[in-house]
């Protein structure tokens, strides 16, 4: 039984064709990496570039509406801070700048606009 067991040729891959199919499946995850992390830094960017555009509506609607006073507004899981102070460069003008946070404290906008005093 021994010597009909040794007799037979059993079909297995190489070393070689083991290695290259390594390779490949190595190449193929790699790239796989690569793609992901291009998706994820997509996504990252698409969130600071829509929190910059919603805090932008937002000063500029605040500034139409007459508001100077400093405000926190909540919403969609951010908040934007509105700070007024003057400037000493500029006579008769103050600096207002929107700050947008998200809901770990991060900053994912920052606006700073020059407005004329109401006075």
């Amino acid at each position: 039984m021994l010597a009909e067991l040794k007799s037979k040729k059993i079909a297995a891959a190489t070393i070689v064709e083991t290695v290259i199919a390594l390779l490949i499946l190595m190449i193929s995850f790699a790239s796989g990496m690569v793609i992901y992390g291009q998706i994820v830094a997509s996504g990252v960017k698409q969130q600071h570039l829509q929190a910059s555009m919603e805090t932008e509506l937002v000063l500029d609607s605040l500034l139409a509406a007459g508001q100077r006073e400093g405000e926190v507004l909540r919403f969609s899981g951010r908040r934007i801070k509105l700070e007024l102070r003057a400037d000493e460069r500029f006579t008769g003008a103050q600096v207002v700048q929107a700050t947008c946070r998200d809901s770990e404290g991060n900053v994912l906008a920052a606006i700073t606009k020059l407005v004329a005093d109401e006075d």
